[in-house]
């Protein structure tokens, strides 16, 4: 059973960096202004549910760092997005250099 359920998360993941090497981010976060919409209504919601002044924040499962990348602006001192796709990890990477967002948040494999 381990192995099958291995076997998933691989293929995701494979998933996953496919499509941040063919588009530079997941087809679900950017492509679709639809999509644009739904992200800002989640990013409003997660912000006004908690305060994030000062703290340290983690993100599991950050992918290519979309909603990752807005918890500075939602007063976190600093951010760590984990996923297990790497190509998506370094996309991420590149987005938060590229907005100046390096020193505040940090990705990892």
């Amino acid at each position: 059973m381990k192995s099958q359920e291995e076997k998933i998360v691989k293929d995701n993941v494979h998933r996953f960096d496919e499509d941040v090497r063919k588009t530079g981010s997941y087809a679900y976060t950017a492509e679709k202004l639809s999509a644009q919409y739904a992200n800002a209504r989640i990013s409003e919601s997660i912000a006004k549910s908690y305060d994030f002044s000062g703290k340290n924040v983690l993100d599991l499962g950050c992918g290519d760092g979309a909603y990752t990348l807005e918890f500075p602006a939602f007063g976190a001192k600093w951010v760590l997005g984990i996923d297990p796709a790497h190509v998506a990890v370094e996309a991420a990477s590149r987005k938060a250099q590229k907005a100046g967002l390096d020193a505040a948040v940090s990705f990892e494999v």
